[in-house]
């Protein structure tokens, strides 16, 4: 079991949910009955608000799962959804039996009804008597859309989506005939998919729907997806080092991770093609062709000193190769802290330290070895910027949305020292504990800011807190995401020892406890608000805890904080955040140059985003279509470039340019840069008043 304060709301990259995918996974009827009981059991004895699963929970999972399964109500009709909700408030007590019948008829008839619609969709691709400039509107706001009477109305359905697919192809330049062909190969891609899913997914879905009734972050995972979900926080995988994507029919790589078996063999390339995989010195090939990546991957990672056959074919000459690989542990290099120094921030050096998440090894650390951890790369880098002699340092937390409690509770010590409370959690029983510190001593004492935004989350927030509460840095950018809770990752199997079984049961996710800054408040929906704002990339409302369903309330307990405080103050390196000098500087603002500009056109671009997410109904008329996404695609692109010249990057001439991973990369890392100077000259005018 351990601890972890990992943010729960999907800010996964793509890139990394395809590399961390791994091997296929089936439950047993008598191993689905056997892991349901145990989530109700672990749940009941271990969560915060000491709820158990009950009539709500019934009704509330029933109503999620149904939602997992077909939120674009295109699937079952209304007497289905009649059907399905007859007796609901039994529902929880065959689930704490392990009773999942209700769950699986339904998936199955999900699986009758994607196959139904599906073979409709590709029926009406093959008449090809489409009336283009019929006037009809496809919604896509599915809350003012209800289940349909009968299968008329989800027939008229599966026509606007089939049109509608057919015309986002036909407005990129594609032929009707061409546009039919790679849209009949992607159903059918998509068809071959779904059916192997199974109830397996089934069950994690059902599982999930109830246990979300309790709060967002309480979650099962399958031994699958336990595995995914360990190896985002240790960031480290097994397998070959790439990044995979889809291109036509084939597996392309798209990136090649540095340090791993692929970058270290170097005969495979990034745009070259995966056509085929096979396990160990003599297995059999098996074709990648209409594959997805998340396929590819699961046949390409594998244990740590296997072998892996990938035959490789070069798209510039078509010919192909085979090429042998021994997995090997991949760090993730890319999602760890990292350093650097602006020499010259208006006259003054400055050090900006980049964490995307609060990454530990749980597996090395509990073998004692050394692994990835947040806290020891911190810590280094300061010392190197402590020998470049740096007069400020800033911590960039932007859309870090959180992980190991433990290693942000040793962090607090290399800025305020050992023993003093980094955070105070509260559990169940309403105990409540500091955790404090354990360093023997800081390990930098200046002046210091914090970069926050929206996407900061639960460990970031605790972080971002303690810093503010000890007034020992200045804050910056927008509020954090309001993620005040604690969960546990509990291996059901260590539950179930006593049992005698071949079969994994995966791990539970659930809410211990609650954590509260220094000063007694609690971060949860509220969140940290920054002592100087401005508006930030993700600056969307809405895309924060306190919009999700079922979170936890807005708690405050009662702390030493003014001890606290006077004991702090009596270390020889503290000197508080003066209140004076930090109204000084935020009355300044950014001004009128380069980082104001920036401002007003990241500002100026989210208006837009959100413009377009506000509309839902779409002309399925191809002329009013095509002028809709050629407007859309202009004021996308002017508002892009905008950012661009802003930043000081070049130009794109078209939306087309953007699918470029080179030209993404550069934008994102500039992204990143152009904050972290924003963050450095703020500190510096800072320094600056206190000389």
């Amino acid at each position: 079991m351990r601890k972890t304060g990992q943010m729960s709301v999907n800010v996964s990259v793509v890139i990394i949910s395809l590399l961390l995918t791994t091997v296929a996974f089936a439950f047993s009827d008598t191993q689905a009955k056997k892991v349901a009981i145990l989530i109700n059991n672990t749940f009941v004895q271990t969560n915060y608000e000491k709820k158990v699963i009950d009539d709500e929970f019934a009704k509330s999972g029933l109503n999620t799962y149904l939602k997992y399964l077909d939120e674009s109500k295109i699937l079952f009709l209304k007497k289905d959804i009649d059907n399905f909700s007859k007796d609901v408030t039994k529902l929880d007590d065959q689930f704490k039996k392990g009773d999942l019948s209700r769950a699986f008829k339904i998936f199955e008839l999900y699986e009758v009804n994607v196959n139904k619609m599906f073979e409709y969709m590709l029926t009406l691709l093959g008449k090809n008597s489409f009336n283009w400039e019929s006037p009809e509107l496809y919604s896509t706001d599915v809350k003012k859309i209800d289940w349909a009477e009968t299968d008329t109305v989800l027939q008229e359905r599966w026509n606007k989506r089939v049109k509608f697919d057919l015309l986002e192809l036909k407005v990129k330049g594609k032929s009707t005939d061409v546009a039919i062909k790679e849209l009949d190969s992607a159903y059918r891609k998509r068809l071959k998919n779904i059916n192997k899913n199974g109830r397996t997914e089934a069950f994690e879905m059902y599982a999930n729907a109830f246990l979300h009734h309790a709060d967002p972050h309480t979650t099962y995972f399958t031994p699958v997806s336990g595995e995914e979900f360990n190896q985002q926080l240790s960031l480290s995988l097994f397998g070959v080092g790439a990044v995979l994507g889809e291109k036509s029919d084939f597996i392309e790589v798209q990136e090649i991770i540095s340090g791993g078996p692929l970058d270290k063999n170097g005969s495979i390339k990034v745009g070259d093609l995966l056509v085929a995989v096979a396990q160990g010195e003599d297995g059999e090939m098996v074709s990648l062709s209409g594959a997805e990546a998340v396929d590819a991957v699961k046949l390409v990672k594998g244990p740590k000193g296997t072998v892996v056959r990938l035959n490789v074919e070069d798209p510039t000459t078509g010919k192909r190769r085979v090429v042998t690989l021994i997995r090997d542990k991949v760090d993730l290099n890319d999602q760890r802290a990292k350093g650097e120094i602006l020499n010259d921030v208006d006259g003054i050096k400055i050090g900006v330290i980049h964490i995307p998440s609060f990454y530990q090894d749980f597996d090395a650390a509990r073998k004692g070895e050394k692994g990835a951890s947040v806290y020891q790369d911190v810590e280094e880098i300061i010392v190197n910027l402590n020998k470049a002699k740096v007069e400020g340092i800033v911590i960039n937390l932007m859309d870090n949305g959180g992980g190991s409690l433990s290693d942000v509770a040793k962090m607090a010590g290399i800025f305020i020292g050992a023993g003093l409370p980094a955070v105070f959690t509260k559990d169940s029983s309403g105990d409540i504990e500091a955790i404090s510190s354990d360093n023997s001593k800081v390990t930098y004492g200046g002046p210091l800011a914090v970069l926050i935004n929206n996407r900061s989350a639960s460990a970031s927030e605790i972080f971002a807190g303690y810093i503010k509460d000890y007034k020992r840095g200045i804050i910056i950018g927008g509020a954090t995401y309001g993620k005040g809770t604690v969960q546990m990752i509990i291996d059901l199997d260590e539950v179930a020892m006593s049992e005698e079984t071949s079969e994994p049961s995966g791990e539970i996710k659930v809410t211990i406890a609650k954590f509260f800054r220094v000063n007694g408040m609690s971060t949860q929906h509220q969140g940290v608000i920054p002592d100087i704002i401005f508006p930030t990339s993700n600056y969307v409302v809405e895309d924060r805890e306190s919009f999700l369903e079922n979170t936890l309330p807005f708690e405050k307990i009662d702390t030493p904080y003014e001890q606290i405080l006077a004991f702090v103050a009596t270390n020889e390196f503290y000197e508080p955040v003066s209140e004076e000098k930090l109204m000084t500087v935020s009355e300044k603002g950014l001004g009128e140059g380069k980082a104001a500009k920036f401002m007003s056109a990241m500002v100026d671009r989210q208006k837009l985003v959100n413009s377009f997410d506000e509309k839902r109904d779409i002309n399925l008329s191809e002329s009013s279509f095509k002028r809709e996404v050629e407007k859309k695609n202009e004021e996308n692109l002017k508002s892009l470039n905008e950012v661009r010249t802003a930043m000081g990057i070049s130009l794109v001439n078209s939306l087309e340019d953007l699918r470029n991973p080179k030209t993404g990369k550069e934008f994102i890392k500039k992204l990143v840069q152009t904050y972290n100077e924003i963050g450095a000259n703020i500190l510096a005018n800072y320094i600056k008043a206190n000389r």
